[in-house]
C-alpha cells in the first residue's frame, strides 16, 4: 500500500527497550520501522473499535482548534 504522504518522526526511547522492540520486529520478519507502523495501526484500530472511527473532521478539529472551536 502506498500512502499519500510519508512522515518522518524522531523517537526518543530507552536503548534497551528499543533493542527489545527490534528483536521482536526481527522475529516477526519486519524492520523496526514496519513493526512500529503495524503496532500503531493495531493501536488505532483498537481505539476506533472502542470509541468509534476517527474522522477527517475529528482530525481537523484536533489540529486546528482555533478555526473549529476545538480545545487543543
Amino acid at each position: 500500500m502506498v500512502s499519500r504522504t510519508q512522515l518522518s518522526y524522531t523517537l526518543r526511547i530507552d536503548q534497551e527497550l528499543f533493542d527489545k522492540f527490534r528483536y521482536i520486529a526481527d522475529a516477526n520478519g519486519r524492520s523496526a520501522n514496519r513493526e512500529l507502523e503495524q503496532v500503531i495501526r493495531k493501536w488505532v484500530a483498537d481505539y476506533e473499535t472502542k470509541n468509534g472511527v476517527i474522522t477527517s473532521e475529528d482530525l481537523t478539529r484536533f489540529f486546528n482548534p482555533s478555526k473549529t472551536g476545538g480545545t487543543k
